[in-house]
This record gives structure tokens, sequence and C-alpha cells, in this order.
């Protein structure tokens, strides 16, 4: 994952579930971010990180806990906020930034459920794709979408 986009989810996590900003979570700094993703910290373990050791209080789940811990979903979701959805057609999926034949998850359970519900839409077979060679990263379904 670039760093751009691994700002991009940190902010988009911060801002959704505790209504803040990177500067105000004391996690502006580029060079933080680039070491926390050197290291393979996904963005929502830094953010949950971050608002553990600063007893931040989730905002999005309303006035009173519990307050479960961000997760995978959670990056997920700010994904697919942060970026559009790739439709598949039937040639296998390549990186939009360097044409390499990208790896993928299909999305699946509590992590689909914390998707479509977020999204207001179903989603027909999701898949997170991941570039091996740049680290892009993006969120894919089939073509034959049934949004409703």
């Amino acid at each position: 994952m670039d760093v751009q986009l691994y700002s991009d989810l940190v902010e988009s996590l911060l801002y959704t579930h505790f209504g803040i900003t990177p500067h105000q979570a004391r996690l502006s700094d580029e060079r933080l971010l680039y070491q926390a993703r050197g290291r393979k910290i996904r963005p929502y373990q830094t953010v949950q990180t971050a608002a553990q050791a600063q007893g931040l209080i989730r905002k999005d789940l309303g006035l009173t806990g519990p307050y479960p811990p961000l997760d995978a979903a959670d990056e997920l979701v700010a994904l697919a906020d942060i970026r559009a959805i790739w439709v598949l057609g039937e040639d296998p999926t390549s990186c939009g930034k360097c044409g390499t034949r990208t790896d993928f998850e299909e999305v699946s359970g509590n992590t689909l459920r914390k998707l479509e519900s977020t999204l207001g839409f179903s989603l027909v077979t999701p898949q997170h794709h991941r570039c091996p060679n740049c680290g892009n990263e993006f969120l894919a379904e089939d073509d034959y979408v049934k949004h409703q």
C-alpha cells in the first residue's frame, strides 16, 4: 500500500469513527505513517492504537458503549469510501497503477455485512485486491451487479 492511500485510510477512519483529524490524533507526521506501513501495521491498527493511547471514544456508535475496537472490515469500508469499487469482467484483474495481476481475497461473513450495511446496498461476490508489485489496493465486484 502506498503512503498516500495509507494516509487517506487513517484520515477516513479517524474522522468516521472518532470525529477527529490526523493532526488532532497526532498522526499527521508522514514519517510515523511510513514507519507503520513499513512494519506491515494496517491503517485500522494504527488508528486503534492511537485511540487507545489517547483515550479516544468512538463517536459513530452512540453515547454508550461498549465500543468494539476497529477491525479490517472498518478499513474496507473506508477503502470503499475513498476509492471507487471496480467492476470485474472475464479477464484477470490487473493493477490500475502498474498493470501487474493482483492478488485478492473474497470479502464475506461479518466483513461483508458491515461493508454492505455502511454502503447501503448489496455487493455481488466482492473482492479485496492487492497488487504484489506496487502495493495498490482496491475493492472489486462481479459485473452482474444487482444494486438496489
